[in-house]
């Protein structure tokens, strides 16, 4: 299960990861799914790349991300004018 406290250990085997109380992160992370679903909320943090290069994300993990994101939107059957392009 997620948990926004997991954040800070992901990709960095288990050390903490120097950021932002878990909090601040909740706070960001709803901006950007608000904002990335199109709703009128402005995400104010870090772009992605500043805030996840720590993590090392390869291509072939975010194609991984990718793919996993779209069968989650398949499963729920959201419709297409509601997925990102």
């Amino acid at each position: 299960m997620f948990s926004f406290s997991s954040i800070f250990t992901i990709g960095t085997g288990g050390r903490s990861a120097p950021s932002l109380p878990p909090c601040v992160i909740q706070i960001l992370v709803t901006e950007m799914v608000c904002w990335a679903s199109g709703g009128p909320q402005k995400y104010t943090g870090r772009s992605m790349a500043d805030s996840h290069v720590h993590l090392k994300i390869t291509g072939n993990k975010w194609e991984a991300f990718l793919d996993d994101s779209q069968q989650t939107l398949d499963k729920f059957a959201v419709p297409p004018e509601s997925k990102p392009s």
